[in-house]
C-alpha cells in the first residue's frame, strides 16, 4: 500500500485521504483505485480500499481543494452536509454556506449560499466546518424538493447518533411563525416522519 499524501494541513490527523499531486499524481491515484488499493471518496481524493470513509473523510474530501479564506467563512450545508453524515449520496457539486454578515467569492464546482448562521449551526468535523445536523435537517426541509430531502431527512432523524430526531425538527419549525417555505418544510417533515415509522 503508498503512504498517504503528506499532511498538508488539508486533512485532520488519522484521516488518511490520498489527494492529486505529490507523492502521487490524479492518474496514478485512479490506477490504484482500478487495482482495489483505493477508493473514490470526493472531489479527486480517495481513501485505502479497506476502509470506509466516515464523516470527517468525507468532510474532508469535499473541502479540500477550498482555500482556507473560504474555509475560514463557508461550511458544507444542505445535501453536502446529508452525504458527509451517511443520509444521501455524494452531491453532484458541493453546497457551500456562508454567513450573509461575511462576503464570500464563488468556487468552480460549488454552489454557495449566503445565509444566517449562528454558533449551534456549525460542527467541525476534523478540520472541516459542517452545517449541524439539526441545521442541515431544517435546511433540507426548507429548501430541497421534496423527492431529494425525504430520504435524506428519513436517515438523519434515524440516527441516534446524530441526535436530531424528526420531531423536534417540526417543534422548531412550527416556533419559525413566519419563515418563508414553512408549509414546503412541515410537508416534507411530516412525509418522512411517516417513511421511517
Amino acid at each position: 500500500m503508498p503512504p498517504p499524501a503528506p499532511d498538508t494541513g488539508s486533512t485532520p490527523p488519522g484521516v488518511r485521504l490520498f489527494l492529486p499531486g505529490a507523492p502521487f499524481s490524479a492518474a496514478e491515484l485512479a490506477g490504484m483505485r482500478r487495482d482495489g488499493l483505493l477508493r473514490y471518496v470526493y472531489a479527486g481524493a480517495y481513501a485505502e480500499a479497506h476502509l470506509l470513509p466516515g464523516p470527517a473523510e468525507r468532510a474532508a474530501a469535499a473541502t479540500w481543494r477550498l482555500s482556507d479564506a473560504l474555509k475560514a467563512r463557508a461550511v458544507l450545508g444542505r445535501m453536502s452536509a446529508a452525504w458527509v453524515y451517511g443520509c444521501a449520496d455524494a452531491p453532484g457539486r458541493a453546497v457551500l454556506l456562508a454567513d450573509r454578515s461575511r462576503r464570500s467569492t464563488w468556487m468552480p464546482g460549488a454552489a454557495l449560499h449566503e445565509v444566517r448562521l449562528g454558533p449551534a449551526d456549525v460542527v467541525t468535523l476534523g478540520t472541516a466546518r459542517v452545517t449541524s445536523p439539526l441545521r442541515t435537517a431544517l435546511d433540507l426541509a426548507y429548501h430541497e424538493p421534496s423527492a431529494r430531502a425525504l430520504p435524506a431527512l428519513a436517515l438523519l432523524g434515524a440516527d441516534p447518533d446524530l441526535a436530531c430526531p424528526l420531531g423536534h425538527v417540526v417543534a422548531v419549525v412550527l416556533a419559525r411563525r413566519r419563515a418563508p417555505g414553512r408549509e414546503h418544510a412541515l410537508r416534507c417533515l411530516r412525509l418522512a416522519m411517516a417513511a421511517g415509522a
